[in-house]
Parts: structure tokens; C-alpha cells; sequence
């Protein structure tokens, strides 16, 4: 369900935004500067070339940030920073090809695992000692590239083997031009780009990597045994293609086969061989934990399992669930144990996002990121908390684990889109990860533990299935319960409980101190969120516009693209938390299209399609159906339910393309929704974004042919001397259509 956010900061937001002496605060097009902070107020110089100044108070500011209305760029006018090299820097990842985010990722993941090394002592930044342990460094960047392999592999540049690895000297260029200038530093020349491809068959190296998997295993075999498997099965494979009459395929080398073994990440390796308690003994440094001191400094992320069995709908989560997850919940009758990914602030302990999802995933993880950027009061409200959830705003670090979700190339990119530098804690080092491991803990031994259904911290036996787990049989919650006291366990209870870590203080006291000290930054804009966190979609253009589940969207400036290129294909931003606006990427770069029907301003994606589900049965051969009635059905949908907002916005409800499409193909297939009454007219046309470009009005069709049968005409009285003559209404023409019904026609 939709949860409306208004316009304006609630009476006790408090909030101070924070801006730095260098940083620019952009609103629209124009730009400003800081003069003085005079605490309660800013005055700031208008970057116009003119001498104007303009002032600002906290609560103006709070109320452009709660708009999407303004946006702040950190250190823009620094006087060591060249202007032209800090707007690169600031480039969206998105404005680059999918072959050129694939290059610019790997020569990130390169120096992003020579950093790590130089860090962890075992690399000096010089050529002989990188090329010393380059198989180190390979090994080490693939582990971080995760699912970009495969946009590799559909973009190809350089292969995985050690024929086309960068020289020494270069891959020591570029960790020290990404020190300088960030990720533009080593952004290649594309032109210039080539390469010869993977030197093995896929098959061959299929094989290989299934083999290897073998070697992962406690007390597994030798390198040379690996090989020796390999050999066997690539011999195998020959005498296949030989009575087929296919070409010998070449057997990898002892040498190719210990290279490859030798790339794999040397303590996960020890982990699988020898035991993790062996391998964080051998690999972990000696390092003390997380320093923070301004409010959302750092901000930690991690996911766990909750220590508590909830009971699931099937019917309310089919459609979100995959196969393997639904097969799962169903072999426990309903039952399943949630995943909690939460934000905290480093610095003041307080949780600033949180997501309740049935897996560890990236859109938990974006969800989750979005909630620190909001202010969540409003969720606050539903529970009928007694005390505000208002601590929100950009952060400067994000701090994760290695898990899948923060690793992911859409988590980080999003960050980097955001202005927020992601980070990862090192493998082996609890130190530093105790903050998120004490915070579940409190939550698993404060709040699950006073809960129906509580594991008491018990894994759930995978030798037997058949064996119940503790707190299996006594589960009693739903989602919509779950969310509803964890929320209001957040607010009520742990930011107002004394923390060890704070030194007695309570969290929410801590935050309230340092943000009166330090500040905040404020979140970017609407615009820039989209780009973070919505949907990636193609669609056409036409002389409609674009239309995304039923909705369309049209502006002056779409169809003057439209005019200039025709029909085509175009790249789309959608982010299903907000269905009244949509980005469009133009020759003149992304441009915000609004809906054609103002009513979807603050829709929520599933909202409508809930909609649009409970129209259509009733009108199931119906080839047109008025929007209006949908729309009213939304307004109907939305308004009563508390725990359904509350559920809406804590859970995730991931929307990706292939969902989207499922969902258009089986609600709005072969229905045109017709777009009539004020909602069209009312658009306003004067040449801006948001102008609705209409399609041409037919004439209003007649009736079929009709027999009109003449009447006699009414008497008139005659005119009283001395005044005008009145005109009497006529009586109403009657009309008889062929099938016998009878029509009324009235002259006006």
C-alpha cells in the first residue's frame, strides 16, 4: 500500500542540515554557496555571477529536502579541485555502456583487491612485488566480481587467464590515479579497446571449474589429483567427437589447471580445505573496531536471520516468491524464518533502515538504503509510537559484509550514484562487524525471545528434515505482526534504552547531541533517486509517449525527441514506490516524464495493480475500460489500512523487469484504459515537464439510425400586453431506434 509522504517536515523534525564551506547547495538549475552558518540559518552566495545572497532557515531547508527539491555537492568549489575533473567525478555510472561499466568493473575490482593487499601487509605497491603475486590479485579481484562475470561474458574485453593480465607498471598507474580521482581515473580509452578472447574451449573450461569445485572440500584432494580428473574427462569428451567426426579438443595443462586453483580466494580455499576456525586464526590482523563522530559517518549494513518462525500466506507472496523458496515454505507448512537487513549509524547506535525480507537480496538491500535516506515517521505513526523515528539523511560511508547483496554491481552503483562511498569489512575480522552482530543479538534475546515462536538461537537440521525445530510448532505471528513489533520495539524501547557502547546514553539522545554538533547531510533529490533505485526498463516511444503498466507518460520535451528520431526504442527509469513520474534517457541525457494523469502522483506500483486486478474481472470482454474507475478503486484500496501501509513499507517488494512484464501481459493485455473527465483536461500545457501532449479527439459517434416520428407542436399562450412575448422550452423530440427502445432528443 502507498505510504504518502508529505511535502512538509512534521512539527517535531528537528533534523539540522549540515553544509560544508566548500559545498555547493543546488536547487533546479541554480546553484548556491555558503556565507555564514548562523545555526538556525544559512547565508549563502548565489552562484549567478552576481554579488545577490540569499538565506536560508533549518526549516526551509528541511521542507526542499522532504520536496526532492535540493541537492548538495560535496567539496564542489575546493580550491584544489579543478571544476571540469569534480563534474566527471560526479558522472552517473548509468551514462556508460553496458561493455564500458564491464571494463570500468574490472579495473575497479583489480584495484580494489591491490588496495586490500597493501592494507592486509602482504603487497608493496611496486612493480616486482605485484608481479610477484599477481595470481593473488587476480584471485582476490574475481571473488569481487560476483555476478559481473557474467555481463563479461556477454560484453567481451579481456578473458580471466593470465595471457591478457595488465602489466605490472599499469595496474600501479591505475590504483594510483583511482587514488587521485576516484573511478573517472581509470576509465579507459573505449576506442581503443580490444582483445583476442578466452584461449580454451567453454567446454573445457566447463569441466575444469566443475573439477576444481572438488578441490574446495575438507581434506580434498591435490592439485595434481584435480588435474588428473580433468584429463580423464577432456579424454572422455575426445573420443565422443571423434565418432562424431568433430575436431580434437587440446587437454589443459597441469600449469592451466594449478593457475586456476591458484586464482581462488586463498581464505575462503583454507576455509572449505582446513576449517574456519584455522583460516581466521592464519588470516585475521590485529585491528581495532569502527571510530565514528559525526551523525551517518559511517553506516553499517548487514542481514541476518531472525530467531523466530512467522506464518506466511501463500496467496498474499506467489507472485514474489521463486520456485525454489515456495518449495521450501510449503515443506514447512506455512512457516518460514524472515531475514532482518538493518542500517545503523556507527556513531549514535540508532537504526536508521530496516527491511523484513524472505531472503538475503539486493532489493532488500536498496530498500533498505532508500529507508536512511527518508524520514520514517511515518511508519512510526502506524504502530502509534510514542516517540518520533526522524533520524534520516546521506550518508558518507557505507560499511557491509561480503555477502551477495552489498556486493552486487546495483548495490554499489547505486551508492556511488548517491554520493555515498561503499566499503567492505575484510574477511576475518569480527572487530570489524561488532556493531551489527550486537545489535541482533539485542534484538533476538530483547524482542524474538518475548515472541510466539522463538528458536532460542537453534539451527534448523538439514540431515533431518523431519525432525521440528524449536519454536516450530508454538508460531503464531504474521508478517504484518512481525512488522508491527519490531518497528515499535525500535522506536520505544531501543532508541530510548541506555547503550554500553554510548556510554550509558540512549541512542536517540546521542543522535539529538550530535546532530545539534555535527549535522547532517541532506538526501539528494527526487530525480537522483530515481536513477539510484528504480527499475531498469526499455521501452517504445510513440506519439502516446511511453506507457509502463497501464500508466503513460508524456511531456513537450519527450515528444520533441519522439519528432526528431521517430519511433524507437529508449532506455527507462521506474521506480515502483512512486508511478507518477518516470526517466527517460535522451540525446540531451535522462529527462523526468510525468504521468498523463496527475491521480498516480505517489502511487505505489502494487496498489496499482491491485487495482487494476479488481476492474477487469467485471469486464473481462471489454476492449476499453475507463481510467477513472480504476482510479477510484485505487482511492478505495489505499485509504483504511494501517498495517497494510506499515507491511508495504518495511517489506521489500522487489520489482524487476521480468516481473514487470508478467504483470503487464496478464492484467493489461489488450485493454486500452480510456483517459477522460478533468484528469486530462486539467494538465497543464504551457511547454514545460508535465505538459500532456493529447492525441486527437474523434467526434462524438451517433447513435445507430434512428426514425424520428414528428409531434405535435404545444400550444403557446398568448402574450399579456405590455411585456415581451416568454419562450417556452419545447417539448424533448423522441426518437425510435430499430431495436424498439426509445431516444431523447433535446435541442439546447
Amino acid at each position: 500500500m502507498t505510504v504518502h509522504v508529505t511535502a512538509t517536515p512534521a512539527a517535531f523534525d528537528t533534523t539540522r542540515m549540515r553544509v560544508g564551506p566548500y559545498d555547493r547547495l543546488l536547487s533546479g538549475t541554480v546553484g548556491y554557496r555558503l556565507m555564514q552558518d548562523y545555526g538556525d540559518a544559512i547565508l549563502c552566495h548565489i552562484d549567478d555571477g552576481t554579488d545577490r545572497a540569499v538565506q536560508f532557515t533549518q526549516v526551509q531547508l528541511r521542507s526542499m529536502v522532504a520536496r526532492g527539491e535540493l541537492h548538495i555537492d560535496r567539496d564542489w568549489y575546493h580550491p584544489h579541485r579543478d571544476a571540469k575533473v569534480e563534474e566527471e567525478d560526479h558522472l552517473l555510472l548509468d551514462k556508460l555502456s553496458p561493455r564500458e561499466q564491464a571494463i570500468l568493473a574490472w579495473r575497479s575490482a583489480l584495484t580494489d583487491a591491490v588496495e586490500d593487499l597493501v592494507r592486509e601487509g602482504k603487497l608493496k605497491l611496486t612493480d616486482d612485488d605485484i608481479a610477484a603475486n599477481m595470481d593473488m590479485i587476480i584471485g582476490r579481484a574475481q571473488t569481487m566480481m560476483g555476478p559481473h562475470a557474467d555481463r563479461r561474458r556477454e560484453h567481451p574485453v579481456r578473458a580471466l587467464d593470465e595471457n591478457n593480465r595488465p602489466a605490472p607498471g599499469t595496474l600501479r598507474k591505475w590504483v594510483s590515479k583511482r587514488r587521485k580521482r576516484g573511478l573517472v581515473g581509470i576509465c579507459p580509452a573505449f576506442g581503443n579497446r580490444g582483445g583476442p578472447g578466452m584461449p580454451l574451449n567453454p567446454q573445457i573450461q566447463k569441466i575444469m571449474w566443475q573439477e576444481i569445485q572438488g578441490y574446495l572440500v575438507l581434506n580434498g584432494p591435490s592439485k595434481t589429483v584435480i588435474w588428473q580428473r580433468v584429463a580423464r574427462r577432456v579424454d572422455k569428451l575426445n573420443k565422443q567427437r571423434a565418432v562424431a567426426g568433430l575436431e580434437m579438443l587440446k587437454r589443459p595443462s597441469r600449469t592451466t589447471v594449478s593457475n586456476a586453483i591458484g586464482k581462488l580466494d586463498a581464505f575462503q580455499v583454507m576455509v572449505a580445505r582446513e576449517g574456519e576456525e584455522r583460516a581466521r586464526k592464519e588470516f585475521r590482523p590485529v585491528l581495532e573496531g569502527i571510530r565514528a563522530e559525526r551523525p551517518l559517518e559511517i553506516v553499517m549494513m548487514d542481514t541476518h536471520t531472525l530467531d523466530l518462525w512467522t506464518l506466511i500466506e501463500e496467496n498474499n507472496w506467489h507472485d514474489k516468491l521463486s520456485p525454489e523458496l515456495l518449495k521450501t515454505i510449503r515443506k514447512n507448512k506455512g512457516k518460514h524464518r524472515f531475514k532482518l537487513t538493518f542500517a545503523i549509524c556507527a556513531a549514535t547506535r540508532v537504526i536508521v533502515g530496516m527491511t523484513v525480507s524472505l531472503s538475503e537480496n539486493t532489493p532488500a538491500a536498496l530498500h533498505t538504503l532508500a529507508m536512511v535516506l527518508s524520514d520514517k515517521g511515518v511508519w512510526a505513526d502506524c504502530v502509534g509510537a510514542l516517540r518520533p523515528w526522524n533520524m534520516y539523511g546521506r550518508p558518507e560511508e557505507v560499511l557491509t559484509d561480503a555477502g551477495s547483496a552489498f556486493t552486487s554491481e546495483i548495490f554499489r552503483h547505486a551508492c556511488l550514484d548517491l554520493g555515498i562511498a561503499p566499503r567492505r569489512a575484510m574477511a576475518g575480522k569480527p572487530e570489524m562487524r561488532g556493531i551489527g552482530e550486537r545489535i541482533f543479538r539485542t534484538v533476538n534475546t530483547g524482542l524474538c525471545a518475548r515472541l510466539a515462536g522463538n528458536t532460542f538461537h537453534e539451527l534448523v537440521s538439514q540431515d533431518q528434515p523431519d525432525d521440528l525445530p524449536t519454536g516450530f510448532k508454538t508460531a503464531a505471528l504474521t508478517i504484518e505482526d512481525l512488522v508491527f513489533a519490531i518497528v515499535r520495539w525500535v522506536v520505544d524501547v531501543y532508541h530510548h534504552s541506555p547503550h554500553e557502547g554510548l556510554l550509558g546514553a540512549t541512542p536517540a539522545d546521542e543522535w539529538r547531541r550530535r546532530v545539534a554538533e555535527y549535522g547532517v547531510m541532506p538526501p539528494p533529490d527526487r530525480a537522483r533517486m530515481r536513477m539510484a533505485f528504480g527499475t531498469r526498463i526499455r521501452r517504445t516511444l510513440s506519439k502516446a509517449g511511453v506507457t509502463v503498466l497501464g500508466v503513460r507518460y508524456h511531456s513537450a520535451q519527450l515528444a520533441a525527441h519522439m519528432h526528431k528520431h521517430g519511433r524507437r526504442k529508449v532506455d527507462v527509469r521506474w521506480h515502483p514506490s512512486d508511478i507518477g513520474m518516470v526517466a527517460v534517457r535522451t540525446e540531451a541525457g535522462w529527462i523526468d516524464v510525468p504521468s498523463v494523469q496527475p491521480e498516480f502522483e505517489g502511487r505505489r506500483a502494487d496498489t496499482w495493480l491491485t487495482a487494476a486486478k479488481h476492474v477487469r474481472p467485471g469486464r473481462a470482454k471489454a476492449k476499453e475500460i475507463d481510467l477513472r474507475v480504476a482510479l477510484e478503486a485505487l482511492e478505495a484500496i489505499e485509504a483504511p489500512s494501517n498495517d497494510a501501509r506499515l507491511t508495504a513499507g518495511i517489506t521489500v517488494d522487489p520489482w524487476d523487469e521480468g516481473r514487470l512484464a508478467s504483470a503487464e501481459s496478464r492484467v493489461f493485455a489488450g485493454v486500452t484504459w480510456r483517459e477522460t473527465g478533468s484528469a486530462v483536461e486539467d494538465r497543464p500545457c504551457d511547454g514545460f515537464i508535465g505538459e500532456a501532449i493529447g492525441d486527437p479527439i474523434d467526434p462524438p459517434r451517433l447513435p445507430d439510425a434512428v426514425e424520428v416520428a414528428p409531434t405535435a407542436p404545444a400550444p403557446v399562450a398568448a402574450p399579456t400586453p405590455g411585456t415581451a412575448p416568454e419562450t417556452e422550452p419545447t417539448e424533448p423530440t423522441r426518437a425510435t431506434r430499430r431495436d424498439g427502445s426509445t431516444l431523447r432528443i433535446e435541442e439546447d
